[in-house]
């Protein structure tokens, strides 16, 4: 399944939780995907240092399609571009036929990308879900990422 991960994941991962060898474990399973726009928005920050270590075929950088973008930015002119380009891409796959999922922190670019674009969508928290499930965490060491994360700046789905 292609997990097309949105800046908060990486900033999660990298800067909060100081795990970007997390996403390795997902890329044992899964295909990562960066936007493009994304990778725009990280590539002169601090987690994009960490991420850069992991290997080129751990994470594949996608170009958004450019007429899908110009449709979600006038749909949804209050998210920001690496979210427009997770949907972006979470549409293609969609329309592929593609397994895939979107993971949007912002609420705003949640819910338009479950409920108003019908896409697959989960959270970062999801992701440790899907970590726990792989056998690649333990639910101890979910634990202790979940407070990890409740205690740093990391945006908290609402309850």
């Amino acid at each position: 399944m292609k997990l097309i991960l949105d800046s908060s994941v990486v900033i999660a991962f990298c800067k909060e939780m100081g795990h970007p060898d997390l996403i390795r474990l997902l890329q044992k399973e899964h295909q990562i995907i960066l936007p493009s726009k994304v990778y725009d928005e990280i590539k002169d920050g601090p987690s994009f240092a960490k991420l850069s270590k992991l290997s080129p075929r751990d994470i594949v950088i996608v170009e958004v399609n450019k007429d899908d973008f110009v449709v979600l930015q006038s749909k949804y002119p209050y998210l920001g571009s690496g979210e427009l380009g997770v949907i972006a891409i979470g549409l293609d796959a969609s329309r592929g036929g593609e397994e895939y999922m979107c993971i949007l922190d912002d609420e705003r670019a949640y819910k338009a990308a479950n409920s108003k674009e019908g896409l697959r969508v989960t959270r970062t928290l999801g992701l440790l879900d899907i970590l726990l499930n792989l056998s690649q965490i333990s639910k101890e060491e979910q634990s202790k990422l979940f407070d990890i994360l409740r205690k740093s700046t990391f945006r908290m789905p609402p309850k």
